[in-house]
């Protein structure tokens, strides 16, 4: 992340499933729970006019199976941990779900640090 960032949007995931899109700048989703409640997939984007071979990532909660369709969110905030995917992460074939706490890389205070938000809420 760069060393002065503008958070551009908070997306908070409900009971059900939800499409969360970020759009552009740097935004976060919050879930609730701890991380080793969730898995991740990758989906093809199916979105009109998205990019050839995008994909959009797949949240499936395991406690109630709800699944949220994420694009374009670039942090999670599951608990009281805030992640990131981190360049170049192999990524899991179409639609086969990985635990996320082994997908995702915590975030460091030291790396929000410049944030336009108070970053103290975060952590």
């Amino acid at each position: 992340m760069p060393s002065t960032t503008t958070l551009d949007s908070l997306w908070i995931s409900g009971a059900g499933s939800d499409l969360i899109d970020g759009g552009t700048g740097i935004d976060m989703a919050v879930y609730l729970g701890d991380a080793s409640d969730y898995e991740a997939a990758l989906t093809p984007n199916t979105e009109a006019g998205a990019a050839a071979g995008a994909h959009d990532a797949l949240i499936r909660n395991k406690l109630t199976g709800a699944v949220d369709t994420v694009r374009n969110v670039e942090l999670f905030k599951i608990g009281a941990d805030v992640y990131t995917v981190p360049a170049g992460q192999p990524q899991p074939a179409d639609n086969v779900y990985v635990e996320l706490v082994g997908y995702v890389q915590p975030v460091i205070d030291a790396q929000l640090a410049g944030t336009s938000w108070n970053t103290g809420w975060l952590m």
